[in-house]
């Protein structure tokens, strides 16, 4: 099992990529560090170049990124926005190969939300016709694995349940092409969790925290723990990572994923 923190919500600022807090995950004893990969894509080449130079210095991997595209990226509008998409995945890709990123988690909610009126048969078009024609010769070019995020009712209106995005991976069919599940999206929207049966055989990352994206302070609140023992009874032993608001107090990561790996041994 690999564990990691993701720093989007965690930063002072906004999706900001930070030192402080890159320092502060890697003290903490976590496996690799989440950036937003729209984050990513945005450095400049001189702040791009010295993020190298402090993650080799303190020799913290980077296995997944989230956020795929920034709010700027809209792949449900009706226009043609192909070559846009297509010029950043280039250069978003290539960054996060030379990071060593190998997963990239697909959420974000503004670049998917569907405008009024579209009907549901033509945005599920619309969004195959954007993997296919544009993500997987990204993800085959770079060696990159996108995996679908469902996204609770609150943050998005399409893809919302592990359910909903699981047909979705299964009709694109597509290796480059999986599925993530967030403990905390499954809890906002009340979704059943023996659901994580159904779609184990597809879920290649995790993400979790408490209820208000806080991290555990004592024990797993209880919908959380009954997640995990299922992910666990499966034989789940891939990426798993905490995506909190909190992350000032050094001792509460700590804390936290030391329960985490305790959970896992026993």
């Amino acid at each position: 099992m690999n564990y990691g923190f993701c720093t989007g919500f965690a930063s002072q600022k906004p999706w900001a990529i930070e030192d402080v807090l890159i320092e502060r995950i890697k003290a903490a004893g976590y496996g690799y560090v989440e950036f937003p990969l729209m984050s990513i894509a945005a450095l400049s080449d001189t702040a791009f170049s010295q993020l190298e130079l402090l993650l080799h210095r303190l020799n913290l991997e980077t296995l997944v990124a989230c956020n795929l595209f920034p709010s700027s990226i809209s792949v449900m509008e009706s226009r043609d926005t192909s070559a846009i998409i297509d010029e950043y995945l280039s250069n978003a890709f290539a960054r996060a190969e030379a990071l060593g990123i190998g997963k990239v988690v697909f959420g974000s909610a503004a670049s998917r939300w569907l405008p009024h009126g579209l009907e549901r048969r033509e945005a599920d078009r619309r969004f195959i016709d954007m993997v296919d024609l544009s993500l997987l010769p990204a993800c085959s070019k770079f060696g990159i694995q996108v995996l679908l995020e469902p996204l609770n009712r609150g943050e998005c209106n399409y893809l919302n349940t592990i359910k909903e995005a699981a047909e979705m991976v299964c009709h694109i069919d597509n290796s480059h092409f999986q599925l993530m599940i967030d403990l905390y999206h499954m809890n906002e929207n009340r979704e059943d969790f023996h659901d994580i049966e159904t779609v184990f055989s597809l879920v290649h990352h995790v993400h979790l925290c408490e209820p208000k994206r806080r991290l555990p302070e004592s024990a797993f609140s209880p919908y959380l723990l009954e997640c995990l023992r299922i992910l666990k009874q499966h034989g789940y032993d891939e990426t798993i990572s905490f995506e909190s608001k909190d992350s000032c107090n050094q001792g509460g990561l700590t804390f936290a994923l030391q329960m985490l790996k305790d959970f896992w041994k026993v």
